[in-house]
């Protein structure tokens, strides 16, 4: 009985602690709060919105808390393998990942978008906006 207990414990800790370090955000999670381990790594992935000539700015937050580990535009195509074609009017996804670098401290993560063209004219729009609290 006790070594039950002992694997189901582990098994719901480890659980925990896998699903607490990898997070995956999207839109969904805009406006949000939250709550990472300290060396945690979330993904974060947005839809382009280039359909109306609008691309995404710099991450903007603070460094000593979180560290971006990469970035990258996924595109959308139809089919698979050699058949793969590009979709019109689909810009497909952009996908960050972030890494927890210091505990017990928070910080705001804001990905702006713009028009290039626009630039110093108008101000620039807010794609995604959540707070990260780390423990």
């Amino acid at each position: 009985m006790v070594k039950h207990f002992i694997i189901l414990t582990s098994f719901l800790f480890a659980a925990t602690f896998a699903h607490s370090q990898n997070l995956k955000l999207t839109s969904a999670n805009n406006g949000k709060v939250i709550q990472m381990k300290n060396n945690g790594k979330f993904t974060l992935t947005l839809n382009n919105k280039g359909d109306g000539g609008y691309s995404f700015e710099e991450p903007l937050f603070d460094s000593t808390v979180i560290r971006q580990v990469s970035h990258k535009h996924i595109s959308a195509t139809s089919g698979k393998g050699k058949n793969a074609q590009p979709m019109v009017g689909n810009f497909g996804k952009d996908v960050w990942v972030f890494k927890v670098i210091k505990a017990k401290s928070s910080t705001q993560l804001t990905i702006n978008i713009q028009r290039p063209w626009m630039r110093g004219k108008e101000q620039p729009i807010i794609d995604f906006e959540a707070t990260i609290k780390t423990k």
